[in-house]
């Protein structure tokens, strides 16, 4: 009797929670809790471009990524970056131009391969360009979680640049980060 009332509590749990016993695709669960993300530890100095993640809510299934520079000087005219990451795990959704930028800036993003993505965001003309001497948010991108994996995204350094006015580059480091497991 005991195994019997067991058993019907267990399917009135399942009917509840929006699965039935003869479903053939149950829901999917929500994510427990907001992913965290921890960003790479920089070299002595603050010259970096880094990311810097944020989660929805708990239970959600996106993660939004800012792209942050600090020390990089008062004008900072262009950004182009490539960043990459594990296709399985994440999937991008779309990046947008922080509030920095002018409105005739320019502002491109494409994933080129799968998982690389390509960013421009740069001022048109003889704008002064942004001061990024202290911490400035230049952008953000979106990711959609596909798993509760540990998760790395990782700039290529040697596809990423920022300029000033005149064109030359700005010295600074690029600064990925991990999206803990959950």
């Amino acid at each position: 009797m005991m195994k019997a009332l067991a058993v019907i509590a267990t399917h009135a749990a399942l009917l509840v929670a929006g699965c039935s016993s003869s479903s053939d695709q149950p829901k999917k669960a929500p994510f427990p809790a907001p992913a965290s993300f921890a960003t790479d530890e920089p070299a002595i100095g603050n010259h970096i471009v880094y990311l810097r993640g944020r989660s929805e809510s708990p239970g959600a299934e996106r993660v939004v990524l800012d792209v942050v520079a600090q020390g990089a000087g008062p004008s900072v005219h262009g950004a182009a970056f490539r960043l990459s990451w594990d296709t399985a795990k994440l999937a991008f959704v779309e990046a947008h131009v922080g509030a920095v930028w002018s409105k005739q800036a320019v502002a491109l993003a494409k994933e080129g391969l799968p998982g690389e993505l390509v960013v421009v965001w740069s001022e048109k003309g003889n704008s002064p360009g942004v001061d990024a001497s202290g911490e400035t948010v230049l952008g953000s991108i979106d990711f959609r979680l596909k798993t509760g994996e540990a998760s790395t995204l990782a700039f290529r350094p040697d596809r990423s640049t920022l300029r000033d006015r005149d064109g030359a580059p700005v010295t600074v480091e690029w600064r990925g980060g991990r999206i803990a497991p959950r």
